[in-house]
């Protein structure tokens, strides 16, 4: 029986429709090679300065010490206006590195002559790897500039004409401080209209009240993603003294086709009656200049010939 299977088995053949239909799916073999974050670090080549929409990005210097690499780097827009002594990352950068370590950025000084920022990187190595001698990526997507900032701003909004207002749970929660900080539905404002009479251009006033007896007053931005525009409030009393919020939520709406909208209510101790003695001030920053690209430079961490910081202004 099993010899008169085989023979039977050995005269089949696929017909020539099988055939053709086998032929056009088929697919050259792949061979992928997963490396890990070393390897791919090690095959990165190296480039110290690159160039993209007038913006060049160059590493000046390294510093390195111990466990620790300290590297600046240069922005200079080589065309145009695009970069202050208000130039800002905005967390839209990446440091890559082969092995565990922790990384930060941060402004270092500006050159108004030359139209270029600096910015120092601390890097520090752990898990015992020695860190000279490792190749480092840095990689800038955008950054913000010409941001203005407004302190001391008085709002003329009065408090003693404000009414209770209906509250209720937020969207999407994204925030919170003080005394709702761990609050995960706060009682917040409905958002309304944008108040006319705030003073602020870039950010809105869009609902104002009093719930529970505490005095809200929420403020919008849109597109807060792009441009980082933000503020702080805060009231006086009669004598002059200032008041802070109790606690602070954030929040957002977005979809159906709307774009984003951030909220920050702030939520203040004081009853109506207490309210009308009062007058609401705020500490505001606000942006003028997005500009979007890819910067991006390689390099391995050895020491320079000569350590310095370059010669720009701290501000």
């Amino acid at each position: 029986m099993k010899e008169r299977y085989c023979k039977l088995m050995d005269r089949c053949v696929p017909g020539e429709e099988l055939v053709r239909a086998a032929v056009k799916v088929r697919r050259p073999a792949r061979r992928r090679l997963r490396l890990g974050a070393a390897a791919a670090q090690y095959f990165t080549p190296v480039q110290h300065a690159c160039e993209g929409q007038g913006i060049r990005m160059e590493v000046l210097s390294v510093y390195i010490h111990g466990d620790t690499a300290e590297i600046y780097i240069s922005l200079q827009d080589q065309t145009g206006n695009r970069i202050d002594e208000t130039t800002d990352l905005f967390d839209s950068y990446d440091i890559l590195r082969p092995y565990d370590s922790t990384a930060t950025c941060r402004f270092a000084g500006y050159d108004a002559q030359t139209r270029t920022v600096l910015f120092l990187i601390t890097i520090t190595e752990q898990g015992g790897h020695r860190i000279e001698g490792d190749k480092v990526t840095f990689q800038v997507r955008r950054f913000l500039s010409h941001k203005e900032e407004q302190e001391g701003t008085a709002i003329p909004l009065s408090l003693g004409d404000l009414a209770e207002a209906p509250a209720g749970a937020p969207e999407t929660l994204t925030g919170g401080s003080g005394a709702l900080a761990f609050e995960e539905a706060p009682a917040v404002l409905t958002p309304g209209e944008p108040w006319e009479g705030f003073p602020v251009k870039g950010i809105d006033l869009t609902a104002a009240g009093y719930v529970d007896g505490k005095l809200h007053i929420q403020l919008a931005v849109e597109d807060y993603l792009d441009n980082d525009n933000h503020g702080w409030l805060y009231l006086k009393g009669a004598a002059g003294e200032i008041i802070e919020p109790v606690g602070t939520a954030a929040f957002c709406t977005e979809g159906n086709g709307a774009a984003r909208v951030d909220y920050q209510e702030f939520v203040f101790d004081v009853s109506p009656e207490e309210g009308a003695e009062c007058t609401l001030w705020g500490d505001f920053v606000t942006c003028g200049t997005l500009t979007e690209g890819c910067w991006r430079v390689t390099f391995p961490l050895r020491q320079s010939d000569t350590w310095a910081q370059p010669p720009v202004e701290k501000t």
